[in-house]
């Protein structure tokens, strides 16, 4: 019983205080990149994210959900390179100072990247966990046709 009401006050916490996380990691970034991050549904652990990438009229997106964590209070950083026709989505899964539930975390993310020409783009994205103990690595991989 004492588990499901920390449960429930901590699913509570969350949801009332969202991570949206906004990348500002340039000036230059900030006219043609947007991440925003959010906590999960509590409970959907994945090994690995659910991923997928949508391309539009001169944009493309970029979602992540089930992103599982060491610890719930993780905080999300993106940042996003572009080199010719290859789009390469950095995401920085950094612990938060502080004591924290020894629990899993869950986190969903939105990256958008706009002022792209229309052609196939490849587009990679890498997940980072410095200070876990996690590895890291690329997560997805795929070309996304642009409008």
């Amino acid at each position: 019983m004492k588990t499901l009401l920390l449960a429930s006050v901590f699913a509570s916490v969350l949801a009332s205080n969202p991570l949206n996380v906004v990348s500002a990691d340039t000036s230059s970034q900030a006219d043609w990149f947007r991440f925003v991050a959010q906590p999960g549904p509590l409970g959907q652990q994945l090994e690995r994210p659910l991923m997928s990438a949508t391309g539009g009229a001169g944009s493309m997106a970029i979602r992540a959900e089930g992103l599982s964590t060491p610890y719930p209070c993780q905080k999300l950083s993106g940042a996003a390179e572009r080199k010719g026709k290859k789009v390469t989505l950095r995401v920085t899964i950094h612990p938060l100072e502080g004591g924290c539930i020894a629990t899993e975390g869950n986190f969903r993310y939105l990256a958008t990247v706009n002022n792209l020409t229309p052609g196939k783009y490849q587009v990679e994205v890498i997940h980072k966990y410095p200070g876990t103990g996690r590895s890291g690595g690329t997560v997805f991989k795929r070309k996304v046709n642009v409008r």
